[in-house]
């Protein structure tokens, strides 16, 4: 176990150190390696801390990985001065975690286009780390570890035989993130989820969902998202997410007013916060306003003097904080527009049926279920009728990349592949099971937990 534990943090920090790095990089070319390591290696002590605390580890495994790390820090660079914060400037960068790894504080800088922005500079996205003539993060996961795919086949086995080892999930979908396989990192992060959730585990799994998404926030990934502010109203990630949804949506004013909040709620010191900031003064910049044009919210004012943020003036959906139906609308108008052209999208009413059930409106729901149905025996469908107006108009939303719909259905259609070819996979069932319950298809989930715990020997 204890070997275990110390590949365990080598792989979990070494896979949050390469996410990270290029943030933490000096713009200056006198940076040098130890000081970046020196800071991966001490919060990796702290998370040892917090993982003791927590139970994750006992005693004596907390000792051995603290020596670990404590005899990596002297093989360090004691003199390494601590990096710069890169600029950022020009760029339309976006905010998300470092993928949960030892650098809990830290974020990390990933580009999302902004849709609804098509013109204008924020829209425009770097160079990739090869084009820009740097080694990606995968291929230095790589010489840290040249037998990653080995490694990552291990932990696979480990988690078979150990399938309730939540942090064995975490860090299979950590690695899978910086190996650009977010379908499975989204998979993994669900099952790590499932046994223990949190809210950030839970802003883990819709990140994996939105790379999965090609960057675009996907109404499940949202639904997750306004699960987490339910949680956790300060949580910069869910924060800085829904903040780029409506960005993609069109609604760049409701994006720097949610990126105006998060800099409010943010501490003095968090890394992330230049970049926020340079962030907002692009896009004021582009609605052509001035920058004190924005205050924090209500919201945000009561959350910084301890006080419960005040109620909305119109119920949102369940799960969902005030705000967040309006931008589904949006999504589900566009998705209604499409199938009254083409009403034999067996597909589109599936991905309907799901955003109905996203919104709580679960009789639309059922009827747009009962049509995917009706087109998958042959039957033709009717188009829907248009949704009933919202309070506030819904705004218009760009043309979302092609194949989004089918997206939430890729991977849990490679789960049913796999469990054709071996379908005394109990793990594979459980995992099956979750995704149909994130699906919201509860006969289904049913089915495949029953077929699960057959195969466990339970009754």
């Amino acid at each position: 176990m204890t070997e275990f534990v110390l590949f365990a943090i080598l792989l979990s920090g070494v896979a949050a150190a390469l996410l990270v790095s290029p943030l933490l990089r000096r713009a200056r070319p006198s940076a040098t390696r130890a000081e970046f390591d020196l800071a991966v290696f001490r919060d990796q002590l702290a998370e040892i801390e917090r993982d003791k605390e927590r139970g994750l580890l006992d005693p004596k495994q907390a000792d051995a990985a603290r020596l670990e790390v404590e005899r990596r820090i002297l093989a360090a660079d004691d003199d390494a001065e601590r990096a710069a914060r890169p600029s950022g400037k020009g760029r339309w960068a976006v905010v998300t975690a470092a993928s949960g790894a030892p650098i809990a504080a830290a974020l990390v800088y990933l580009t999302l286009g902004a849709t609804g922005m098509p013109d204008a500079p924020l829209a425009s996205r770097p160079l990739s780390p090869e084009a820009a003539g740097r080694p990606s993060a995968e291929a230095r996961l790589r010489e840290q570890i040249p037998d990653l795919d080995a490694a990552v086949v291990r932990l696979e086995e480990r988690l078979r035989r150990e399938p309730e080892d939540q942090r064995g999930w975490l860090m299979l979908g950590r690695t899978y993130m910086v190996m650009e396989r977010y379908d499975d990192a989204a998979a993994a992060f669900a099952r790590a989820n499932a046994i223990d959730g949190d809210p950030q585990t839970a802003t883990e799994e819709a990140e994996a969902l939105i790379l999965a998404n090609g960057s675009t926030v996907p109404p499940l990934a949202l639904k997750i998202l306004g699960e987490v502010l339910a949680q956790d109203p300060r949580e910069p990630r869910a924060r800085y997410y829904i903040a780029v949804a409506k960005a993609q949506g069109g609604d760049l004013k409701g994006a720097v007013q949610e990126w105006t909040d998060l800099v409010a709620l943010a501490p003095a010191d968090a890394e992330w916060l230049p970049m926020v900031q340079e962030q907002i003064a692009e896009a004021v910049k582009q609605l052509g306003v001035k920058p004190d044009s924005f205050a924090p919210s209500a919201g945000a004012r009561a959350l910084l003097q301890g006080t419960p943020a005040p109620a909305a003036t119109a119920p949102a959906a369940p799960g969902l904080p005030a705000g967040q139906e309006e931008m589904i609308r949006g999504m589900v108008s566009r998705l209604e527009t499409r199938l009254q052209e083409n009403p034999n999208d067996a597909e589109g009413w599936r991905m309907l049926a799901r955003s109905y059930e996203v919104m709580g409106e679960t009789a639309k729901a059922d009827a747009a279920r009962a049509k995917a149905d009706a087109l998958a025996k042959g039957a033709p469908a009717a188009a829907p009728a248009p949704m009933s107006a919202p309070t506030a108009p819904a705004p218009s939303v760009p043309a979302l990349p092609a194949g989004q719909e089918e997206m939430i259905l890729g991977m849990v259609a490679r789960l049913e592949a796999r469990l054709k070819e071996n379908p005394n996979d109990a793990d594979g069932w459980r995992m099956l099971a979750r995704s149909y319950e994130v699906l919201g298809q509860a006969d289904k989930a049913k089915d495949a937990r029953a077929k699960a715990d057959a195969l466990s020997g339970k009754r």
